[in-house]
């Protein structure tokens, strides 16, 4: 079932008529919930701790670089990147320390100044990396200016968006994907 762009942007009218966020993954009742269980549960308390331990190592990391492993996959650097994003995001959600919204902007910031995503050898990498910027985009919308928000908006549809589109019209010279080829 493929719907339409009008009927998504209903459904998300309608789901979050005051335009709430986070949506994707995650809602604010969710949240609440989450920190609850965290609260309550040693388990859950223990699996946090390792979250947030990591996205502290992660936060003193160097920001991504654009390196292409054998000279073809940025893969390795998307995956990274969409990694270090999940982790501040849970962190941020988990404690409500606004650092963990600023470290991913560091991370989308050096990735936006990135020539491309490598759409044209390993459109992967491309997901990926879009996958990163989608969740940050959710995450961290209340915590994100309206200027930080169209650099990430801007960078998705140059970097992601654009291509997709061309492969789809069968005009990217990467767009093997779309049939499964």
């Amino acid at each position: 079932d493929r719907p339409s762009g009008e009927e998504v942007e209903s459904l998300i009218k309608q789901n979050f008529p005051d335009n709430s966020h986070p949506r994707l993954v995650i809602d604010k009742e969710g949240i609440a919930e989450l920190r609850q269980k965290v609260a309550n549960d040693e388990y859950s308390a223990k699996w946090a701790r390792r979250i947030i331990d990591q996205a502290e190592v992660d936060y003193n990391q160097p920001v991504a670089t654009y390196y292409k492993r054998d000279g073809l996959r940025l893969l390795p650097v998307s995956w990274v990147t969409q990694e270090k994003i999940e982790r501040w995001t849970l962190s941020y959600w988990l404690t409500g320390d606004r650092r963990y919204a600023d470290r991913a902007w560091k991370e989308i910031e050096a990735t936006s100044k990135f020539p491309d995503w490598n759409d044209k050898k390993h459109f992967l990498d491309t997901a990926e990396m879009a996958n990163a910027y989608a969740l940050a985009y959710d995450a961290f919308y209340d915590v994100y200016t309206d200027e930080q928000k169209k650099i990430m908006r801007d960078t998705l549809f140059e970097k992601a968006f654009l291509p997709g589109l061309e492969a789809y019209s069968g005009s990217h010279p990467n767009g093997y994907w779309i049939t499964g080829d």
